[in-house]
């Protein structure tokens, strides 16, 4: 139920707590439901319908946390940094991802991984790290209302969808237009999920 508290400790010690709060993707409005669990403790599964607070214990750290939704709708991971205080989950419906890749006539390979992101603050260009070359043709920017942009970047309050990323370690990186700063983050892509980027701000 909304507001429930969820412990899923791994340690012993005073605990912190993230608000959770879960949200149909690509709009981010409409509240939604999905199981989540911390990456490593598999016993622990909490149903999260709108939103809770996770509990774990306090220390400078990033937790690793699945969310399945209903049947089609992707299974997600992503890092959870237990600094913040919320995070909006956005649910990733899988017709919607097919639609995206047709829109922009990507070809889907198998075996690979797919990542997406949703960004705040800034319009932007997004980057996979050169260990193996990635084809800007599988990169997708879509707007706040999840249409498809044509014109090579993204725009604050959309995202971005990296599809036919190889699998292992990667470094995703977003820069603001107008500025040299540079965002990144470091994951795994594999084939059986699909990693989310919850919130890039920018």
């Amino acid at each position: 139920e909304k507001g429930f508290v969820s412990h899923l400790e791994l340690d012993v010690g005073k605990s912190a707590g993230t608000l959770v709060r879960v949200s149909s993707a690509p709009k981010r409005q409409e509240p939604g439901s999905a199981f989540f669990r911390l990456v490593g403790a598999e016993e622990d599964v909490v149903r999260i319908d709108g939103e809770a607070k996770i509990d774990w214990p306090q220390g400078n750290r990033t937790t690793l946390v699945e969310a399945q939704a209903t049947e089609g709708s992707e299974t997600l991971r992503f890092s959870l940094d237990s600094q913040k205080s919320s995070v909006l989950v956005p649910l990733l419906d899988s017709d919607w991802l097919l639609q995206m890749a047709v829109g922009k006539k990507v070809n889907i390979q198998g075996g690979k991984g797919v990542v997406v992101g949703f960004v705040n603050g800034k319009d932007f260009e997004v980057f996979v790290d050169e260990r193996e070359p990635y084809e800007t043709e599988n990169i997708v920017y879509f707007d706040a209302s999840g249409n498809i942009l044509r014109q090579g970047h993204g725009v604050a309050g959309g995202g971005f969808i990296l599809f036919n990323v190889p699998l292992g370690f990667h470094s995703v990186m977003a820069i603001p237009q107008g500025s040299d700063r540079i965002w990144s983050r470091t994951l795994v892509s594999e084939s059986s999920l699909t990693n989310l980027i919850p919130e890039v701000n920018l």
